[in-house]
């Protein structure tokens, strides 16, 4: 018996609804999910494709200008040091290129 909510026609109909442009993208992520977490069933959460996996794993969505990446509060606080790093190495770029911009 599939869980309530639970449907792969609506993530399908979800991405076609968007430009082709943004429909590559969409696909590409959500191929990558799909390759990273077999087991995780597609549905709509919140309006958005979502996967689940023991509770919603992920969710994505297209908007306007960007698309968004939602990981569930496990996925964040499993990644947390990596996250980190990321996050000091993008504090240094935008000062190093801010003191360029300052000098130029």
């Amino acid at each position: 018996m599939k869980s309530p909510g639970y449907c792969e026609s609506i993530p399908d109909e979800y991405i076609t609804s968007c430009t082709p442009e943004v429909q590559s993208i969409l696909q590409t992520l959500r191929n990558v999910i799909r390759e990273s977490a077999p087991e995780a069933r597609e549905k709509i959460s919140d309006q958005m494709p979502t996967f689940d996996l023991h509770g919603n794993l992920v969710h994505f969505a297209a908007f306007k200008k960007h698309i968004g990446f939602y990981p569930a509060l496990s996925g964040i606080e499993a990644f947390q040091d990596e996250l980190k790093r990321q996050q000091a190495n993008r504090k240094r770029r935008n000062r190093l290129r801010a003191e360029r911009e300052g000098s130029a």
